[in-house]
């Protein structure tokens, strides 16, 4: 018996141990973390607005009610304004969490310049399957919605043809679907912000 307890007690001061120092390497590294964090969120507003030299935030209270989707679909993470060297406002770019992304939540970010064309997407957590839902990164899959001259909403091809078309990733219908979804959340807030908040019915 003195032996079990003796285990015990060995047992919890390890486990005390490992996670007073887990505890301290998360704390002495939260502050690394959070800048690298917004050095990739800096990268990801350059990536999809090349053209732009300057980002300033924005609040998402004129948009919150112009997205179409359910927080359980899209979640809006946060918006900047994108500006060319002149500071002549170019257009926004929103960052979004779709929800329903075959392997969790894909976040990423969406340039939309201010006459509604998607610019570019830079994926900041994509955790879909490899070969399939990965595919999403592909530029061949992004060239779908910047390469459309369009402001109406994008849909997937196996979901009809009321908007511009984007044919699915092969044996990756739902991410398709998710990412598509987000894509029409940051065009739709992106309205928003153009028409001083009031979103444009049918787009």
């Amino acid at each position: 018996m003195n032996q079990i307890i003796k285990n015990t007690l060995a047992l919890f001061a390890i486990t005390a141990v490992a996670g007073f120092l887990l505890g301290a390497v998360y704390e002495g590294t939260k502050e690394a973390r959070a800048e690298q964090a917004i050095k990739t969120q800096q990268k990801a507003y350059k990536t999809v607005f090349e053209e732009a030299s300057d980002f300033e935030d924005v609040s998402l209270e004129k948009a919150k009610d112009a997205i179409k989707y359910s927080k359980k679909e899209v979640v809006l993470e946060g918006a900047v304004k994108a500006f060319d060297s002149s500071s002549t406002l170019l257009g926004y770019v929103i960052t979004v969490t779709a929800k329903e992304g075959y392997g969790g939540d894909i976040k990423f970010s969406v340039g939309v310049d201010i006459q509604g064309h998607v610019t570019g997407i830079s994926y900041l957590s994509i955790t879909e399957t490899a070969g399939l839902g990965m595919k999403a990164k592909d530029q061949k899959f992004i060239d779908q919605y910047t390469k459309t001259d369009t402001k109406d909403a994008f849909i997937v091809n196996k979901d009809g043809s009321d908007g511009a078309v984007i044919d699915a990733i092969g044996g990756a219908t739902i991410t398709s679907r998710a990412v598509t979804k987000g894509v029409n959340a940051a065009c739709q807030a992106t309205q928003a912000f153009v028409n001083g908040g009031v979103s444009i019915e049918g787009e």
